[in-house]
């Protein structure tokens, strides 16, 4: 399992995140918003790694719900 690429992906969804709540802290649909655009941004960089071959269709799938989950936390 390549989980750096994972790591990476997570990392960049956290520091937009924070970023963004820390430039807009009362503006919540905005907010999840960022996080919403950006997590599709790491879902299409997982794809990119997957039709290079560099993860598999699993780990994909695995990363991405892993992402998906995160931005669910990040919303808060």
């Amino acid at each position: 399992m390549r989980r750096d690429i994972y790591k990476a992906e997570k990392k960049i969804l956290i520091d937009i995140a924070r970023q963004e709540k820390r430039h807009n802290p009362n503006d919540k649909p905005r907010i999840r918003q960022v996080i919403n655009d950006e997590l599709d941004n790491r879902i299409r960089s997982l794809d990119y790694y997957c039709m290079k071959d560099i993860i598999s269709e699993a780990e994909k799938g695995l990363y991405t719900r892993w992402l998906e989950s995160l931005a669910c936390r990040l919303h808060l």
